[in-house]
């Protein structure tokens, strides 16, 4: 015999077979030899007189075919199982007919174990629990009955496995009754408990419903950042808590449009979920009690939260905080037993003392703030003259065609050079302003030189969204009449960079203050953190490696062809981006890469600038000689910058002349030397790297060469050597 479960055949005791080609029969003397499809197929019958059925409900829904033809089955009430699973269609069969042998004192005779006629005497069992529900307090114990009965005379079994309290079981009547003790019973044995009685025919159940009366406990609550940031529970309790949430001392409003609470599992003994919240900003901040409550007993517990630092300055608009109104719901953890009670404070006092501190040091921080605003603009005309550190850069042809740096424009941070035909094209886009209060911040992204940038919502940005995330650039020091020129100018130069490998720029906020410029969010960060969390040595960098699979040759060529078409594309327009480097280009879904940063590189990667004259910061690991030497930034010198990106690339992420100090790398960069060849790179891609460090700027390989050799050999993949050697 042998049955299919789950979808397995699972050999009991099957009947031999053996093939041998046609013309050469030597089968077993007690097979039996028949010819089928070119092949003798040599089979031995079973001799099984009884087989038992299956003596657990669960394991019966799991068989889904049973093979139990060739045995001289006994007709008798062990096959009556097999008889009532044909009638119910329980499994499918290897035949239709399935026949026992009925002996009787002169001769036997086969019966199809359909027509299979047996008196009362052979029936399937029935259990009963004598009491099928029970309600007791915590602490208390319980007894409880199963009795089993049918023919032939079957056992009766609790099932214990997942019971938490201490029990004792008492067997009765031969086995027909067994009485299940429960001790000191805890609210974690709420819910159904089966008996179990079976017979040779076949199974049964019942159970008993357990409610056992407790006060509430919250086993859990913290913060956690899912699709939105939220705060989770997990509540027990019978009956079932009732929940209050509060924000200090108020009734916290749950059901609102932006906070709503998410229940993942409800049962009448237990309650989790999730405090929801769609956005958040600073006023959110603050102690958050969950109080749960039910007839015999009530808890809470508190957690603070800081969803986000105080932005660096005032809005121009009030951020409401949610409406305060109880929630009545279930679940939330422990520490202690009082609900928060109203308290007052002093704010009025200390509002004096604030008023009366400011007021006694403004003239002193005004002066401060004069001197401070009229040094810097006197260091960025020093800057300017010296060798600037801005990075957006407008550029002009010389006569001998070659693209040089002019001026700068102070507050950029894309580090490119601007076309000088941009303001003269008629085409040019419309800059657009985004209302301010149309703008949510969720949370702080990281800090620049010129200011913070956040994770914001921004609601109507595109036609088929409601709200789209956003990266939130805030610039300072609005109120010096330069710096509102050259956001302007900026602003106007990303309006018109248009290129899907390009980080699109959706627009300005000039309502209040500060000015704000609105980017397109992508989800996984700056490619340099993305290649490091996704390479070989992953495992030392971030805390789960197992959930970041390294990055294949063919993803690293997809990566590095993106950002070849957005330097292409730069190049096209004249733009000189002056930084090239995977710091600055950020990573979105399904691996799109794009070129573009917010200001932030220079702090989170200051190791990689080197400073310059006492104030410029320059990435002199990735420039050329001219550059180094002469401050002399050109579309040929964004090709070697280009080059060293690709040395990162197939490093995943490694800082160029990691083992040298920065005036180690000048003295490197000016006497020829090069990077050597990153292990397991592909020598298409290393002659690449090595086209873009050629020394005289005129002989580097120009970026439409680069951008069309990187996409044949990612379409001929299969043609990519490797340098095994490196």
């Amino acid at each position: 015999m042998a049955t299919r479960s789950g979808g397995f055949l699972l050999l009991l005791l099957a009947y031999c077979s053996c093939l041998a080609a046609v013309g050469s029969l030597r089968c077993p003397a007690d097979c039996t030899c028949r010819e089928q499809k070119g092949e003798v197929e040599c089979e031995r019958p079973n001799t099984l007189r009884t087989i038992p059925g299956p003596d657990d409900l669960n394991n019966i829904d799991k068989v889904k075919e049973l093979l139990i033809s060739n045995n001289p089955l006994a007709c008798n009430c062990s096959s009556k199982w097999i008889q009532l699973w044909q009638s119910q269609s329980r499994a499918s069969f290897q035949t239709e007919k399935i026949t026992c042998i009925r002996t009787t004192d002169e001769n036997e005779e086969t019966v199809d174990i359909k027509d299979l006629q047996l008196d009362s005497s052979c029936r399937l069992p029935t259990a009963r629990v004598l009491v099928g529900e029970v309600t007791i307090n915590k602490t208390q114990d319980v007894v409880v009955t199963c009795e089993a009965s049918g023919s032939p005379t079957p056992t009766a079994e609790w099932k214990t496995a997942k019971l938490r309290s201490k029990f004792t079981l008492e067997i009765e009547e031969l086995g027909r009754r067994q009485v299940l003790t429960i001790h000191n019973a805890s609210e974690d044995d709420n819910g159904n408990w089966t008996c179990i009685a079976k017979n040779m025919v076949g199974i049964a159940q019942a159970n008993l419903v357990l409610k056992i009366n407790a006060p509430p406990r919250i086993l859990s609550l913290e913060y956690k950042v899912l699709f939105h940031k939220s705060i989770c529970f997990d509540v027990h309790g019978y009956p079932l808590p009732e929940l209050r949430w509060y924000k200090g001392s108020e009734v916290f409003m749950t059901m609102n449009h932006h906070v709503s609470t998410r229940m993942s599992k409800v049962t009448p003994y237990e309650a989790g979920g999730c405090l929801k919240f769609e956005v958040t900003s600073h006023v959110n901040n603050g102690n958050y009690t969950l109080v749960a409550s039910n007839t015999y007993g009530q808890t809470s517990k508190s957690l603070v939260v800081t969803f986000m630092n105080p932005p660096p300055f005032r809005p121009s608009y009030t951020i409401r905080a949610p409406p305060s109104s109880s929630y009545h719901g279930t679940a939330g953890p422990t520490t202690d037993d009082q609900i928060p009670e109203n308290q007052t404070t002093a704010y009025t006092r200390i509002e004096t003392y604030i008023a009366v501190a400011v007021s006694s040091v403004v003239f002193i921080v005004v002066a401060i703030v004069l001197y401070c605003m009229r040094s810097r603009k006197m260091s960025r005309r020093d800057c300017n003259v010296n060798g600037s550190a801005a990075p957006l850069q407008r550029s002009t042809s010389e006569s001998n065609g070659e693209v040089v740096s002019r001026d700068s424009l102070r507050l950029s941070r894309l580090h490119v050079v601007e076309n000088p035909n941009y303001f003269r094209d008629s085409k040019e886009l419309v800059i657009r302003h985004i209302q301010r209060d149309t703008i949510h911040f969720v949370g702080e992204l990281g800090e620049g030189a010129f200011g913070r940038v956040y994770l914001g919502k921004c609601e109507k940005l595109n036609a088929d969204e409601d709200a789209s995330l956003v990266a939130v650039k805030t610039l300072k020091e609005m109120s010096v009449e330069d710096a509102r020129k050259d956001f302007d100018r900026e602003a106007e130069l990303l309006t018109n960079m248009q290129h899907e490998n390009i980080v699109k720029f959706y627009g300005v906020c000039t309502e209040g203050e500060p000015w704000l410029m609105i980017f397109e969010y992508m989800e996984n960060g700056d490619l340099n953190n993305y290649l490091r969390s996704h390479g070989p040595d992953a495992v030392f960098l971030i805390k789960n490696p197992a959930s970041h699979k390294e990055l294949s040759n063919l993803e690293l060529l997809q990566i590095s062809v993106q950002v070849a078409a957005g330097v292409e594309y730069m190049a096209s327009q004249h733009f000189v981006h002056r930084d090239l480097a995977t710091r600055n280009c950020l990573v979105g879904e399904k691996l799109v890469v794009k070129i573009g940063d917010f200001g932030m590189s220079r702090d989170i990667y200051s190791t990689d600038y080197y400073r310059v004259g006492g104030h410029t910061m320059l990435p002199v690991r990735w420039m050329p000689p001219e550059s180094v030497l002469y401050r002399k930034f050109t579309i040929e010198s964004d090709i070697w910058s280009f080059g060293v990106v690709l040395w990162e690339i197939f490093t995943f992420g490694k800082q160029p002349w990691y083992e040298l100090a920065n005036h180690e790398v000048i003295e490197c960069i000016t006497s020829g030397r090069l990077l050597g060849c990153p292990r397991g790179c592909p020598r298409n891609v290393r002659s690449l790297m090595l086209g873009c460090w050629k020394k005289t700027p005129a002989q580097r390989i120009n970026i439409q060469d680069i951008h069309k050799k990187l996409k044949d050999m990612l379409e001929n993949r299969h043609q990519v050597q490797v340098d095994i050697v490196a």
